[in-house]
């Protein structure tokens, strides 16, 4: 029991003793013992609830975030794809059709087409490598959303040992 409780169980307790005799303070005695126990069962219970309510509320706040988690990763979309042959004379505003496809999550990226489409609205984040081999090259890249050109990515290499 707290020792607040029984600080003001001792001044209830003191109060009620100044004015008895001894059978009334036998009997308040008793009285109070039994109210005493009371109290101390009634704050037993409490507290054995309010453990249990907070074990509730801990269970409820883990379920929130893995729903939260699974929300963001259900909601969104990711894809990562490679060309698994070399690819020569690919013609201008070509399409590039990546052939091996590493993860799709969102199902938005078609092999058959080239083309991401946002399952979604919202923000996109686009990482690409341009690589050409041990061969002197040209290529020219360009991220299109819509039609417009979002981003370019030029290499003009005359020798091998240039990236």
């Amino acid at each position: 029991m707290s020792n607040f409780l029984t600080t003001i169980l001792l001044v209830f307790l003191g109060l009620c003793n100044a004015h008895c005799t001894l059978e009334d303070h036998d009997k308040k005695c008793l009285r109070q013992d039994k109210i005493l126990r009371e109290y101390e069962q009634t704050f037993e219970k409490q507290n054995e609830q309010l453990k249990q309510q907070d074990e509730i509320l801990k269970m409820y706040e883990r379920k929130l975030e893995i729903q939260k988690l699974r929300r963001s990763v259900a909601e969104g979309a990711a894809f990562s794809v490679q060309l698994s042959v070399k690819q020569t004379h690919i013609g201008l505003k070509q399409t590039i059709k990546y052939d091996k496809v590493h993860l799709n999550d969102g199902n938005g990226y078609s092999v058959h087409s080239g083309v991401f489409t946002a399952p979604q609205s919202g923000v996109y984040m686009f990482s690409y490598f341009l690589g050409h081999g041990y061969e002197p090259a040209q290529a020219w890249l360009e991220l299109m959303h819509n039609g417009d050109k979002i981003n370019a990515v030029v290499f003009d290499t005359f020798h091998s040992y240039e990236d």
